[in-house]
């Protein structure tokens, strides 16, 4: 379980980051301990993650259960968290960067507490209808344009790449996370029934 000095530890590097300061990987505890750890970031980004499955569940059919709602939600969660981890892991060792892998997802775990945070915000904002639908379509772009550029950032500092091979890694991390919510919003859609022992699974 991450500790709150670690959390705080973690969000600091991922902020220094976010202004392009190379230095904020010093911030981050990079032994294998660190990386298992920063898995609890999922943990500290979850309440803004419930305050979009919140929004969402508004706009759901009636027709679907709250519990079906909810089973859909957490498993796309944990699957959002999980996915590109592995792909990355992978993925380092033809670049030959594998000994950089670990302070990468460190370092890109934390950093999607920052991205999700900047999300909720936006997605307030949409909700709220407090601004124009053109205003809210701008914002919406140029912040998935700054998430992009912070996690091109991320992989070009962190693993020691050519802005080449960094567009690439990040490129792939938005297919996966694209598909991730695809899959998620189709059984929404077909009204898939899921197992509540898979979300228990899943979880725990």
């Amino acid at each position: 379980m991450v500790t709150m000095r670690e959390a705080a530890q973690g969000l600091y590097g991922a902020y220094r980051l976010a202004r392009l300061d190379a230095a904020g990987m010093q911030a981050f505890d990079v032994s294998i301990e660190g990386y298992w750890r920063s898995f609890g970031a999922a943990l500290v980004a979850l309440p803004g993650y419930l305050v979009v499955v919140a929004l969402r569940a508004s706009q759901a059919p009636e027709e679907e259960g709250w519990l079906r709602f909810v089973a859909i939600e957490a498993i796309a969660y944990v699957i959002a968290w999980v996915a590109y981890p592995l792909a990355a892991f992978y993925l380092t060792r033809p670049l030959n960067r594998a000994d950089r892998y670990v302070a990468y997802i460190v370092a890109y775990n934390w950093s999607n507490v920052l991205q999700l945070a900047v999300y909720v915000a936006v997605v307030i904002v949409a909700a709220s209808n407090l601004a124009p639908l053109a205003l809210v379509g701008v914002l919406h772009l140029a912040t998935v344009l700054t998430v992009l550029a912070y996690q091109w950032f991320i992989a070009r500092t962190a693993l020691a790449i050519t802005p080449l091979a960094a567009a690439g890694i990040v490129f792939l991390d938005f297919v996966i996370g694209f598909l991730v919510n695809s899959v998620g919003l189709t059984l929404h859609r077909v009204g898939i029934t899921v197992p509540i022992d898979a979300v228990v699974a899943a979880i725990g």
